[in-house]
């Protein structure tokens, strides 16, 4: 468990949301999620069950911000050359996110694998994956097996989201999927 903040991407505000936990996630870890500009605006909608019809529906992140489980940051005017660099490359969330991370020191949350590529090429840390997050919080929570194998459908279903086989939860994922 650490303390401070954990910069995340879309696609994992997105996974974490899935979970409808969100906030619940977020205080287990210590730590305050953050999410630049750039990538909030790109969090979109998960799909949702709604009188029978599968509908999306749009994320609202205000809860969060309101609870202080996340916050919203905005570049720096120094901070915008290497977004700018990193943006030829990555989409504009995840290019924002790593300029955002080398310059303040913080710790990346991401799935996508070009991201976590150049996060490496930037000199920062391992970026901590969805299945890393949420396999924290289940053994944090120590929570029984139903409710790991509540979670994750949420994810899988209403985010479309599964770790790569070469994610290292992998294994810990598949099994607990509970289907």
């Amino acid at each position: 468990m650490s303390t401070g903040q954990l910069l995340l991407d879309a696609c994992v505000v997105i996974n974490i949301e899935a979970t409808s936990r969100f906030d619940d996630i977020a205080r287990s870890r210590g730590e305050q999620f953050v999410v630049v500009r750039q990538a909030s605006a790109e969090v979109g909608s998960l799909r949702a069950e709604v009188d029978g019809a599968v509908e999306e529906v749009l994320i609202d992140l205000t809860p969060h911000v309101t609870a202080k489980t996340l916050s919203i940051a905005d570049l720096t005017p120094d901070e915008f050359p290497l977004y700018v660099d990193l943006a030829r490359d990555l989409d504009d969330g995840e290019a924002a996110s790593i300029a955002l991370a080398v310059n303040r020191g913080l710790r990346v949350a991401t799935d996508d694998k070009k991201a976590r590529r150049i996060c490496r090429i930037q000199g920062l840390a391992e970026p901590v994956r969805t299945s890393e997050i949420l396999r924290g919080f289940c053994d944090h929570n120590a929570l029984r097996d139903k409710d790991v194998s509540d979670i994750l459908p949420r994810v899988r279903d209403l985010a479309s989201f599964l770790p790569p086989r070469s994610d290292p939860n992998h294994e810990w994922w598949t099994i607990n999927l509970g289907d």
